[in-house]
């Protein structure tokens, strides 16, 4: 099962000391979200290994960081220190993970990599621990199993074309990765142009990156198509075509034309997708030259990479990485009005794209547009983004907009998150930052602090 925010997830573990006359020690423990993370980590992930087989079973975590709570019954009490213990992904050799030092429910466990996590408490009181120090052939008192990172999934190429049986033909090829794929992650979906109505053409099919759906015959009009795939840890990645239109079949299931092979079939008519009317030289010059911009914008060499990203969109010029990249190293440079009209390009070919959402807000926010700024925010935390950098602007969207509250909020949102700062940009510690001018405000300023509702 899947643990949603904030909901918990109980699970009863009795440990009776080893000694005669002396009270047991019982706890429950249970496991809370801090916060959901759509970020990639950059951290090595390991897969699972001889534990694999324990995954569908355990509870799982969409974050690094969550909170593991005890408690004990009365007759235990003082208690004089709690250790928590774990290990990770089959390794035999448990590791001691901290100490609770205020003794006081909960202890923080922050996750080093993906995979099944298995904790085992061992709590002193007066009398002596709970038990020994756990051996490899410990049994754990519960396991979790921690998935943060989305797969990675691209549609190359959705047609459609008609058949030797006069069937229509819906060609969907894909490319799909992730360290924590179930057997048959993939599902197909459409829905009719205008209609937020997705019907399930297939589901659980394998990551093959290739299937041909007969369309059904009653199917016609403008559809979209949505192209899916979950992880173990129920992280969903899913690309969206273009809406194509649908005729009723030409020959029909009884047509008497003569039969061709579905491989020589020509297209009856192609979904949009970015880079999909490519030739593979093409398609690896334009991955070549992104890759390039990418190196030189993380060099801070923006101008190059500008070039770069502009030779890109000369072979491909609604390609949205290369649109929302342009936009980054356009706002790097100051060129606002230049970003934001790249930004804005990247999101008419791909409304969900991260990059441009969060590149857009920052360009509304130079133009304090702090509204439409908030609006873009917002769709980046729907799309399930939920890191530290995003929490930030939109507490300084909150801000600037004079709803100290709703800023107080989201600032503590970023002091739960997992960041990728660095030393010139930590937002964390800038949160903290911020969160110190709001105490002192609220201290010499009380009347000027407003809610969010006000």
């Amino acid at each position: 099962m899947i643990m949603p925010y904030r909901r918990l997830c109980i699970l009863l573990v009795r440990i009776v000391a080893q000694k005669a006359n002396v009270a047991p020690i019982a706890f429950v423990a249970q496991i809370a979200f801090i916060a959901q993370i759509a970020i990639v980590a950059q951290m090595a992930i390991v897969a699972p290994c001889a534990l694999a087989g324990d995954i569908d079973n355990a509870p799982r975590v969409q974050s690094p960081r969550f909170d593991v709570t005890y408690s004990v019954n009365e007759s235990a009490a003082p208690l004089q220190e709690v250790e928590l213990w774990y290990r990770t992904s089959g390794k035999g050799e448990w590791m001691l993970f901290g100490y609770d030092d205020d003794l006081v429910s909960p202890i923080e466990y922050v996750a080093d990599e993906e995979g099944l996590h298995e904790l085992f408490f061992v709590i002193t009181n007066a009398a002596g621990k709970s038990g020994p120090e756990p051996q490899p052939e410990t049994v754990p008192h519960f396991s979790v199993f921690v998935d943060y990172t989305e797969p990675i999934m691209q549609l190359q190429l959705a047609r459609v074309y008609e058949n030797a049986k006069g069937e229509r033909v819906v060609r969907f090829e894909w490319s799909a990765m992730d360290l924590h794929l179930s057997a048959r992650p993939v599902q197909i979906t459409y829905s009719r142009e205008g209609v937020n109505d997705w019907k399930i053409a297939m589901a659980q099919l394998p990551n093959t990156g290739l299937y041909e759906w007969v369309v059904p015959d009653e199917l016609t009009g403008n559809i979209r198509f949505r192209v899916s795939i979950t992880d173990r840890g129920g992280n969903v990645s899913a690309v969206e075509s273009d809406a194509v239109r649908l005729n009723h079949a030409l020959n029909g299931p009884t047509s008497t034309a003569p039969a061709v092979n579905a491989q020589d079939a020509p297209p009856v008519e192609e979904i949009n997708v970015p880079g999909a009317h490519l030739s593979a030289s093409q398609q690896h010059q334009l991955n070549q030259l992104i890759k390039q911009g990418q190196a030189l914008g993380k060099n801070r060499d923006h101008l190059s990479a500008i070039e770069q990203y502009r030779k890109a969109l000369a072979i491909e010029p609604h390609h949205p990485e290369a649109l929302a990249n342009l936009g980054q190293s356009l706002l790097a440079l100051g060129r606002y009005e230049e970003s934001a009209k790249a930004f804005q390009s990247a999101l008419d070919n791909a409304p969900k794209n991260p990059t441009a959402l969060f590149g857009l807000a920052e360009t509304l926010i130079n133009d304090k547009q702090f509204d439409a700024a908030e609006s873009r925010l917002l769709d980046l935390v729907a799309s399930g983004r939920h890191d530290a950098t995003t929490w930030l602007r939109l507490g300084d969207v909150a801000a600037y907009k004079g709803k100290d509250f709703a800023a107080h909020d989201f600032y503590l949102k970023v002091l739960k998150s997992p960041t990728t700062g660095n030393a010139s940009f930590d937002p964390i510690a800038m949160a903290k930052a911020r969160l110190e001018e709001m105490a002192v405000k609220r201290e010499t300023q009380p009347d000027q602090v407003k809610r969010a509702d006000e």
